[in-house]
């Protein structure tokens, strides 16, 4: 949006907008990708779309007490609440910690660490209860994989510039609970939702497979082998990467599924 600021992310197939809602997750994402290809091969129109898209979300997309809305509309007036599931301050803070290093600026950095936080507090909230629409059961507490892989992602890059005890021991976790808790030994995939505790639910969300969801996380988590130098990790995590890359493909008309119920009727 080169007159407000941030993304319209609907199109239809002329170029027209569908709608100019502007999905706070999104904002974070096309904030990183400009921000990253300003770090990476130059180019002023890319922070100066950066910049465009920080200086937007910052004035419009905070809630009062810090969280930031789902989503606002062109002229930033929010169209969502804020954020019940956490989701949104790990993409900003993924977009404003890519910025910080694009600007040369220690504020961005700041908000990209604050919004962490406070989004990993409203996940590990267990009265927290939003439906995700994804998954065949939601409850208060759900935990989902989902929030682990951008957790991962988020961490890999951020511990490299933040030494900090706490960020390398939530980034610990995420890896902890992708390779032994989310990991389904009965169907060698990794289930997309558990309880609050981490325990698997004796309902339908128990074979439910986000194939999506499974294979962003496991090359998320090839590069954070990488950065540990450390090979055990590294081929179990390609070993899974296979094995949910198999169970996805469509033999008979090619691609890949998104999702599926790992039992069979």
């Amino acid at each position: 949006d080169r007159e407000h600021g941030g993304f319209m992310c609907t199109m239809d197939h002329d170029g027209s907008y569908v709608n100019t809602s502007k999905s706070m997750r999104f904002q974070g994402r096309g904030l990183w990708t400009h921000s990253f290809l300003y770090n990476h091969f130059g180019g002023d129109e890319h922070l100066q779309d950066a910049k465009r898209t920080r200086d937007f979300v910052v004035k419009h997309g905070l809630a009062p007490g810090g969280a930031w809305f789902l989503s606002l509309d062109r002229e930033g007036n929010p169209t969502g609440p804020p954020d019940p599931m956490g989701y949104e301050g790990l993409f900003m803070a993924e977009g404003l910690h890519e910025y910080a290093k694009a600007s040369g600026d220690q504020e961005p950095m700041d908000l990209a660490l604050e919004s962490f936080r406070r989004g990993c507090e409203t996940y590990d909230d267990a009265s927290r209860h939003e439906p995700l629409g994804y998954t065949p059961y939601s409850y208060p507490g759900i935990r989902v994989q989902g929030f682990e892989m951008v957790t991962t992602v988020l961490l890999t890059s951020l511990v490299q510039a933040v030494p900090d005890p706490k960020l390398e021991a939530r980034l610990d976790h995420a890896v902890d609970a992708v390779m032994n808790r989310f990991w389904n030994p009965e169907y060698r995939l990794n289930n997309e939702v558990l309880d609050f505790d981490y325990e698997r639910p004796a309902d339908e969300n128990e074979d439910f497979i986000y194939l999506g969801h499974a294979i962003e996380t496991m090359w998320m988590l090839l590069h954070e082998a990488l950065r540990r130098k450390d090979r055990s990790l590294f081929d179990l995590v390609s070993e899974r990467l296979e094995r949910h890359m198999g169970g996805a493909w469509d033999d008979v008309y090619g691609g890949f599924f998104r999702a599926l119920k790992a039992k069979t009727q």
